[in-house]
Formats: structure tokens, sequence, C-alpha cells
């Protein structure tokens, strides 16, 4: 008769836990290690508060940031322009209240920097309203930009561009892209525009991956809804108020990359297949 049965018992557990232990422990070390070397957000920078530490303006605060920080901007009007050569997030307080004015400037906002987020702000008054040069991954949202010659500029070979629930007015050009692939450009409003939204030159031999594309906007009066020039672009379910029933066209022009004679513009074609009847409910 065995004297000791509880301790073989005992023994053989912890022998089986061992054994897991040595094979199954490691294996989790590794991946909390992986986890712990990912890159994580920056760190918080205010302008306009009454507390220590806070910047007065918002270029300040600009300057003082880090790749990854987060800037917010409390409500206040905040006059001149700013230059973004960081990836930042410049995050307003409320859309309305939270206003830069740019006074007449140039281009009130540019962007020079890869992976910029601009999201709650006003942006008013100056020849453009946001200005992209060859970066990518840019997301502006939920902004107010009125009375400015161009709403928003993506130019030269910007990429991933995401432009949503963005209201643009009162600008002869809504938002213009030149040479850039793939913007997404979604749930924003356009209204008393003279020209809502180009897309132009993009490639000759444009893929679905490098194409953009415009899907459920509002357009609302404007003397021209949209329009193209050499650029190939996807359409989707936007709602057009001059627009009644059926495939909704766009005009465009395209330059011919062959003899015919080369170099000349032809008249060209997009369709938006099925317009949304109704607007979009966008804040």
């Amino acid at each position: 008769m065995d004297k000791y049965p509880l301790l073989r018992k005992g023994l053989s557990i912890f022998i089986i836990l061992l054994f897991f232990s040595t094979s199954i422990f490691p294996s989790c070390a590794q991946k909390m290690e992986k986890q712990s070397s990912a890159p994580t957000r920056g760190n918080w920078l205010y302008v306009g508060g009454s507390g220590p530490g806070n910047y007065t303006k918002i270029q300040d605060a600009i300057d003082n940031a880090n790749d990854g920080d987060i800037i917010f901007v409390y409500q206040g009007i905040y006059n001149g322009s700013i230059t973004i050569s960081k990836s930042i997030t410049l995050l307003g307080e409320a859309r309305d209240q939270t206003i830069i004015n740019g006074v007449g400037s140039w281009k009130i906002c540019s962007i020079y920097a890869n992976d910029v987020t601009i999201k709650y702000f006003t942006i008013k008054n100056g020849s453009y309203g946001i200005w992209l040069f060859r970066v990518d991954d840019t997301k502006i949202s939920n902004n107010l930009i009125i009375k400015t010659g161009c709403g928003i500029w993506v130019q030269d070979y910007c990429f991933r561009t995401k432009i949503y629930f963005n209201s643009i007015a009162y600008a002869s050009m809504g938002i213009k892209s030149d040479r850039s692939k793939r913007s997404y450009i979604f749930y924003n409003n356009f209204y008393n525009n003279t020209c809502n939204i180009q897309i132009n030159f993009l490639t000759y031999y444009s893929t679905e991956k490098q194409c953009s594309v415009i899907q459920n906007n509002n357009f609302y009066s404007s003397i021209t809804q949209a329009t193209f020039d050499t650029s190939i672009n996807i359409w989707i379910r936007n709602y057009w108020e001059d627009h009644r029933f059926g495939p909704k066209i766009i005009k465009g022009n395209f330059l011919t990359p062959f003899p015919y004679p080369r170099g000349s513009k032809r008249v060209a074609y997009q369709i938006d297949l099925f317009p949304a009847k109704e607007p979009f409910v966008i804040p």
C-alpha cells in the first residue's frame, strides 16, 4: 500500500504544471514584450485655457509639440495662419466656437507632415482654408470652412487623404485635388460655392486603388456642382440638389495621351449611378 498517495498526486500535478508553464509563459512574455514596445500617442498640449502650461497661440503649441502629440484648443477666436510640419492632432473644443480667422491670409492652415488630424474648428477668411502639400494620411473632419477662395486644396501627390463630416461654404472652390491618389471624400456639406469640388490630373492609367472616392456628400446650390480634369474618380450615392431622377452625369475634361492631336482636351463624363434622393443628415 502506498503510504503517501496525496504526496505522489501533488508531485504529478506540479510536474504537469511546470511543463505547461515552460511552454506557455515564454510565448505570453514575447507577446507582452511586443505590445509594450508598440508606439503610443504623445502628450496633450492646450491653447487658450486659464491654467498653467497653456499657450495663447496655436502656432506656439505646434512649435513645441512632438510627433504624436494632441493639441486641444479651447473656444475662442485665433487670428492669423498656422503651419503644421509634425504628425499631430489639432482638436478644437467646439466647432462653431473655436475659430481660426485667417484675416486675409494666403493659406490659413498649411500641412507639410504625414498623419495630421484637424477637427472641430471654424476656419475662415483666407485664400485657402486648409492646404496639403505632398503628405499622406491626413484626416480633416467636423470642421466649418467658410469665406475662402478654396476651402481645401489637396496638392501634388498626397495619398489617402480623408475629408469627412465637414461643411464647406461661400468659396470659389470647395475642394480642389491635384495629382493626388486615393482621397476619400464623404459625408460633407457643400453649399453656396462657385464650384463644389474639382479633381485634377491623377494619371492616364489610374487603377481602382488610386482613384478618389466621393461618397454620400450633400451638394447644394452652387454654379458648378462637381467637375474633373484628366482624372478617374468613383462617385457613389451623393445627394445633388439640382438632380431629380436617374444617374447623375458629371461633366469634365480629359487630356488625350495619344495623337488626335496629342495633349488636346476633350469633354468627358463620369457618373454617380445611384444618387441619393434625400440629403444626408450631416452635423
